[in-house]
């Protein structure tokens, strides 16, 4: 029963985009590395809390950050 969430996928995605901002869903892809560790794990035994995954989660929550953030719009160029 494991190979039924995947297919699901699209449809939510699709839901989501219905409802909310292309930039707002597609973030979420961020995510993907943070919760491959976690169930790597979970399922694998494998180390969590090494220095390189810290480092890592540290840079996937800066890019979700920086793409998140609202910054100010920049001066239309004239010419």
């Amino acid at each position: 029963m494991l190979d039924r969430p995947p297919c699901l996928l699209p449809g939510v995605v699709l839901a989501l985009l219905k409802h909310n901002r292309v930039g707002m869903v597609t973030v979420f892809n961020f995510l993907v590395p943070i919760f491959g560790v976690l169930l790597s794990a979970l399922f694998l035994g494998e180390t969590v809390l090494a220095w390189r995954n810290l480092i890592a989660l540290a840079l996937v929550c800066l890019g979700i950050w920086l793409v998140t953030s609202e910054t100010a719009a920049a001066p239309a160029r004239t010419g």
